[in-house]
Order: C-alpha cells, then sequence, then structure tokens
C-alpha cells in the first residue's frame, strides 16, 4: 500500500531537500546574528538572540516565503485533500505579504510586524509538508530527471560562486583563509566614490546573493516535478519559476559583479539591483527574460524515470550542525552600547534612509533633509562664508557637481559631462571649488563655466598649505591650522586621529572595537564630528577634540557618510 500512496502524485523528495537547505540556513542567519558584534553585520541594530531570532523572522519573510509558494503546489498535488489544498491556499496568501511594498528592504533588515505575515506563511507550509509526508508514508520514489546532469554542474556552479557568502553567513570572512583569499575579494576595505565610510568587500551574514543562489537551486530541483503536475498547475509552477529563476540570478550577479569586479577596481559600473520589485526598464527586462525561460526551459517538462525508494541521509547530516547552530546563537545575548544624545549646529552630512542618499543638516537636536530628489547626493561641502553647499549627485544619471543655498534653494549644476564628477572642496576665498572627474583633479568657478584640469591623480582633494602624505584620504585641518584630523588604521579598525601640521604626534581618539571615519572640525576647534557604527548602524558623533564627551547626533538603520561643518 505505501508503494500506491507513492504513485499518487509528485514525490515530495525535492521539497523537503528544499526545507532541509532552507532551515539550515535560518539556522546559520539566527546563530551569526545572535553571536557577532553589531557593527559587524548588515543593517541591523542590535545582536545577541532576540535579535538574531528576529533577522531569522525576515529571512523566513524574504526569501523563504518566495520559495514556499511553488512548493505549496507540488505538496497539493501530492496529498489531494480538500483540507490540504485549503490550507495551502491561506499558507499562499500569507507568503504573498513578501510581495507587499516595503515589506523587502535592504536598508533595515531589523525584524518588523509586517514580517510575521509572509514567515507564517512558511511555518504553515512547512508543516503542511511535514503533514503529507506522514500521511502518505514517504517521500516517495526517486526518479531520474532529463537535465539532472545540467542541474548538478549549474549548483556546483553556485556553490563556488556563493563560497564568500555561505562563509560569512556564518560569520567569517573567507579571504583571511588560505587559498581562498588569492581568488575572492572579501576581508578588503572599500569606499565607493563620494563615500568617506568604508567597509569590509564582503560583510558578514546574509547576502541578497547568497538569496539568489537558493532560488535557484530552488526552480532546478522543482523543476523535476512539473511532469507530475496538472496541466493548468504545471503551467502555472511552471511561469513562477521561470520569473524566480531569473529574479535569482539577477541578484548572484548584482552581489557578485559588485564585490569580486567593482570592489577590485575593475570598473565603477554596478550591475543595477533588481531586489524590490519596481515598474522599471530593469524589472521590465526581467519579466522578458523570464518569459523566456518559461518557453524554452521549462513550459514542457519531461517526465522522469522511477530510481527506486532509498531513503535519504541528508536529514541526519543537516540536524545536527542545525542544532549546534541553534544552540550557539541561544547561548549569546545582546551586547549592544549606547552612546548618549546630544546636539550641535551646522553639520551637513549624506544619509540614506531609503537606500538613495541625500543631505541633511544638523539644527540643534533636529535633523533638516535639503534635498529629496531621485538619485543620490553625496560628499557635501560648505563655501567658507557658509551660505552654500556644493555636493555631488547622479539625479541626472552620472555624478557631477552641484551647489544650493544653505536652506537647499537656488539648486544649480557646475558639471555636465560623462565623466564622474565629485568630492567637491571650496578654496579658502569661495572663487574656486575642487573636484575628482575619474580620478583626476580638477577646479571650477561657483557659478559654472569651464573646468580646468590640474593634471594630478586625486582623491578628497583638501585646500590647505599642507602637502598630502601617503596613503591619507580627506585630510581635515583644524581652524587655527596647527593640527590635521584623519582617518588612520589600529589593527583591524578605522579611528580618528589627530596630528599637528607636521606629521608628528599622531594620536588616537577613538580607540574602541569599532570604525571611525570622515573627521570634521567645528568652527572653533574645540569638537571634532565623524561617522562610526560604535552604536550599531553607522551614525554621526560629535566629540571634544581630545577625544572625550563623544555624543551620538543621529539615529534609525540608514547609513550616514561625509559630515561637513559650517565654519561660521
Amino acid at each position: 500500500m505505501a508503494t500506491d500512496r507513492h504513485d499518487r502524485g509528485p514525490g515530495l523528495r525535492e521539497v523537503a531537500v528544499l526545507w532541509g537547505m532552507y532551515l539550515f540556513v535560518t539556522a546559520e542567519v539566527f546563530a551569526t546574528y545572535s553571536r557577532l558584534p553589531v557593527h559587524e553585520l548588515y543593517h541591523v541594530s542590535r545582536n545577541g538572540r532576540t535579535a538574531g531570532a528576529g533577522r531569522a523572522l525576515v529571512f523566513l519573510n524574504w526569501p523563504v516565503a518566495l520559495a514556499a509558494l511553488p512548493m505549496l503546489a507540488v505538496v497539493v498535488s501530492a496529498a489531494r485533500s480538500r483540507v490540504v489544498s485549503a490550507l495551502a491556499a491561506v499558507a499562499a496568501v500569507l507568503c504573498g505579504g513578501v510581495f507587499w511594498p516595503g515589506m523587502v528592504d535592504q536598508a533595515d533588515l531589523d525584524a518588523k510586524w509586517g514580517n510575521a505575515i509572509a514567515a507564517a506563511g512558511s511555518g504553515l507550509a512547512f508543516g503542511l509538508t511535514g503533514y503529507v509526508l506522514l500521511r502518505r508514508g514517504g517521500l516517495g520514489p526517486r526518479t531520474r530527471a532529463p537535465g539532472d546532469r545540467a542541474r548538478t554542474a549549474i549548483v556546483v556552479a553556485l556553490v563556488l560562486v556563493s563560497l564568500p557568502w555561505l562563509a560569512a553567513d556564518l560569520g567569517f570572512l573567507i579571504g583571511r583563509w588560505p587559498v581562498f583569499g588569492s581568488v575572492y575579494y572579501s576581508d578588503e576595505w572599500y569606499a565607493p566614490f563620494g563615500h568617506a565610510r568604508a567597509h569590509r568587500a564582503v560583510h558578514a551574514g546574509d547576502h541578497h546573493g547568497l538569496v539568489g543562489a537558493l532560488l535557484v537551486v530552488t526552480v532546478l530541483l522543482l523543476s523535476r516535478t512539473l511532469a507530475a503536475l496538472a496541466p493548468r498547475l504545471r503551467a502555472a509552477v511552471a511561469a513562477y519559476l521561470a520569473l524566480l529563476a531569473v529574479y535569482g540570478l539577477a541578484n548572484i550577479v548584482n552581489d557578485f559583479w559588485l564585490e569580486q569586479i567593482v570592489k577590485r577596481g575593475v570598473t565603477r559600473w554596478q550591475f543595477p539591483s533588481v531586489v524590490a520589485p519596481a515598474a522599471s526598464l530593469n524589472w521590465l527586462l526581467l519579466v522578458l527574460v523570464a518569459a523566456g525561460v518559461y518557453v524554452f526551459l521549462l513550459r514542457r517538462a519531461p517526465p522522469g524515470r522511477p530510481a527506486g525508494h532509498h531513503r535519504p541521509l541528508w536529514p541526519a547530516v543537516v540536524a545536527l550542525p542545525a542544532a549546534a547552530l541553534l544552540a550557539v546563537g541561544l547561548a549569546h545575548g545582546g551586547t549592544g552600547h549606547r552612546t548618549p544624545l546630544g546636539s550641535a549646529d551646522g553639520i551637513a552630512f549624506a544619509a540614506a534612509p531609503e537606500d538613495a542618499s541625500h543631505i541633511f543638516v544638523t539644527h540643534g537636536r533636529r535633523l533638516v533633509q535639503l534635498t529629496n530628489a531621485d538619485g543620490s547626493d553625496l560628499a557635501p561641502a560648505w563655501s567658507p562664508d557658509h551660505r552654500q553647499i556644493a555636493f555631488q549627485s547622479d539625479r541626472d544619471g552620472n555624478w557631477e557637481i552641484y551647489v544650493m543655498n544653505a536652506d537647499g534653494s537656488g539648486l544649480r549644476r557646475l558639471t555636465d559631462d560623462d565623466a564622474e564628477d565629485g568630492e567637491p572642496s571650496w578654496s579658502p576665498d569661495g572663487k574656486r571649488i575642487a573636484f575628482v572627474r575619474d580620478g583626476r583633479l580638477f577646479t571650477i568657478d561657483p557659478q559654472g563655466g569651464h573646468a580646468r584640469s590640474l593634471g594630478l591623480e586625486a582623491k578628497w582633494p583638501t585646500w590647505s598649505p599642507l602637502p598630502r602624505s601617503g596613503g591619507d584620504e580627506r585630510l581635515a585641518l583644524s581652524p587655527n591650522g596647527r593640527l590635521v584630523a584623519l582617518d588612520c588604521t589600529l589593527g583591524d579598525h578605522w579611528h580618528i586621529c589627530v596630528r599637528d601640521r607636521n606629521g608628528r604626534a599622531l594620536r588616537i581618539l577613538t580607540p574602541h572595537s569599532s570604525d571611525a571615519f570622515a573627521p570634521a572640525w567645528s568652527p572653533d576647534g574645540k569638537r571634532i564630528a565623524f561617522i562610526s557604527d560604535r552604536d550599531g548602524p553607522d551614525q554621526l558623533f560629535v566629540m571634544r577634540a581630545d577625544g572625550t564627551g563623544a555624543v551620538r547626533l543621529t539615529s534609525g538603520p540608514a547609513e550616514k557618510d561625509t559630515p561637513a561643518w559650517a565654519r561660521r
């Protein structure tokens, strides 16, 4: 009788393997986000077991809910039960919550109440799979499906591409391992054009590139079950899998291209992000490619051949390390640090509340947003009379230099060319603005006109009587001209350091086990603003010039960068 039950509808081996894969990665996420300091993670604000559980909840929302939808179709077909079908419909509606606008937000990966909706759908889908397995008395027959060799080759390629992300998911940097460090970029520091704050090339924790790889594996396995589905259901599942395959591949390419190609300095062009659905040309192309995948690869699903009923060994292989990861996560409480809040006037900085960066300025304890156009605005620089702010923006499709009044009005574009222009710096008399164009130093009149090349390579130009010393970036000269604040390294971290103008008497002002960047002096030279992740996500801080009395001016998960203090 067991054989008869196996022969009704598709087997559930592929679905069971996928649940094992996703539950194992969920355990990885829980353990890593529980045990690591929050500043080593990505766009989360807490750690410890509670925060780890929250990040695991986000993972069950995305991508698990995306994968659970086609798995539910296979489970329903295998069960042939009205009760299971009704519950599967409920699970599908809950999983559909992942498509709600804003539910997938790479800029804020802390758990939200809304994440519980799709996660509950994933949990119900998992429970239905277990129930049907028990009811059927097994996984069903093993099969050999056409294309299995190609599937195996693709999985091997995905594993090789995903090795840095698999290590990061466990909380390690693969670049520090023998051999792997010569192949993969991982623990190198990288700051994009217009950013002073550098990050590791591959951050610890979950990556959307790994999510893409998991989704492609989901498609490869579930495509083996299509022939056993009813024709209409088969067509719907095949179309969804085609879209899921292209979506997963696009996320793999986006993440891998950025971390392994762009961050090596090979090119500045980045493969577009498609994490969240949008009415855009990129998503139109994605859908068109998915239609081609459906027509040429998934529309016809030839049946496989039975290959016996051997019991798989993978449940035992997966269960033990998953249990160990859960134990690791449960053993760690939170280790968060909170700097007291403070206030300051006239600090312009860039912040990215929703992926795109905009310019803000501090007014006491308030933040005033000065820009809000499409695209990103970075690297604000005050004019000497503090009446204007120069900055770089890609709002018109390419990085250009713009100038606006101190209140955000009177915007005008200074450059208009195919090169990337950014990182502006005013001359002391306010008559010229130095900036970087494709790695070369240029100057331009604040009213616009022809940009003049100085024939030098440059990064973060600074007007000062000081010669640039090797390796220094974004030097900040104190108002009295006697001291220089700069970024410096000690061990595995960046810090704010101060030295005299002749390069002597270097002092570290931020000796914490976190990173600090981009110092900016107050007008009276008594305080220094800077960016640090000492409290978790990057925030804007101010401290006394001797490194004492640090206070935090901002909060929230949005990345902050490049503070500039108006000299009144």
